[in-house]
């Protein structure tokens, strides 16, 4: 049940973007609901398609980690792009081997970017690469969507307006561990 919760909260933060790029100057939906013909909407969405990047550890010591979220993040796009997408829009995923090394992470980020053309990175994994690429994210003005970071620095949403968790922080994560065990058990 939560697994789903998490997909369609996902998905609406997607389709959120993409209907309010739809819209007229005065703020109205077109008639069609659909965007003009070859219209792009932003960086990696256009009248039929949504670009994703993501960049993980597909080598070294948290390979094992990697190829499995890769398989989670095509499971879901296939999921979502057999029933016909979002607005009409099939999502596509360029995914990139960062080896958990910061430094691939950026390059990886800058070909995101400047070749591929994205709206966001999904479902990258750790803080280091995150912290590393998420200033190139920033000023690119593409999303950094649902990463496995615990970085309180990411959090901060008037540094980084495009970066988005449904996972809190480690700082958040222990405040709420010590409130529950302070309270359940008298010490």
């Amino acid at each position: 049940m939560r697994k789903n919760a998490l997909k369609l909260l996902a998905l609406l933060a997607v389709f959120s973007f993409v209907a309010v790029g739809c819209g007229d100057d005065d703020d109205s939906s077109s008639a069609s609901g659909q965007c003009e013909e070859g219209f792009e909407i932003g960086p990696g969405i256009s009248d039929t398609e949504i670009k994703l990047g993501s960049s993980l550890p597909l080598t070294g010591n948290l390979a094992a980690l990697g190829v499995q979220a890769e398989f989670a993040l095509e499971a879901t796009i296939e999921r979502i792009n057999s029933g016909g997408g979002i607005a009409g829009r099939t999502i596509s995923l360029t995914v990139q081997d960062d080896e958990f090394n910061p430094e691939k992470t950026v390059a990886n980020a800058q070909y995101f970017i400047d070749q591929i053309g994205v709206f966001g990175v999904w479902g990258s994994i750790g803080s280091a690469p995150t912290v590393a690429a998420i200033p190139l994210h920033d000023e690119a003005g593409i999303m950094t969507l649902f990463t496995w970071s615990q970085d309180t620095s990411l959090f901060d949403r008037e540094a980084h307006p495009y970066f988005f968790s449904l996972n809190p922080s480690g700082y958040k994560q222990a405040v709420a561990f010590s409130n529950y065990f302070g309270n359940k058990f008298d010490y």
